[in-house]
């Protein structure tokens, strides 16, 4: 077996971090999106809010959270809220973490 063509598609340790990083502060906006939306029915659930904090810390700290908010906005545009519901706070109003974010 060649070794070094089994090298060339691995990434490094750091890379990996910051993608997973990338994709866990990237998948708060569809999340947000949907329960905004009331597609997903009730208070988004504890486990998933605690998830969010620290995504949501950037958002509110970090020179990203402009950027996060717009990325959060085009999901909320993406997924209009449904005509059945109400109008209600963010998601995470619940929980008490962050409430009427973008709203």
């Amino acid at each position: 077996m060649n070794t070094s063509s089994s090298r060339r598609y691995k990434l490094p340790g750091l890379v990996k971090l910051l993608l997973l990083a990338l994709v866990y502060v990237l998948s708060l906006g569809p999340v947000i999106a949907l329960y905004s939306s009331h597609r997903l029915e009730g208070p988004m659930p504890d486990a998933l809010a605690k998830f969010y904090v620290p995504a949501y810390w950037v958002r509110e700290h970090h020179t990203f959270g402009r950027l996060m908010t717009t990325h959060d906005d085009w999901w909320r545009s993406v997924l209009k809220q449904s005509p059945n519901s109400s109008a209600g706070l963010h998601p995470m109003a619940a929980h008490g973490t962050r409430p009427n974010i973008g709203q």
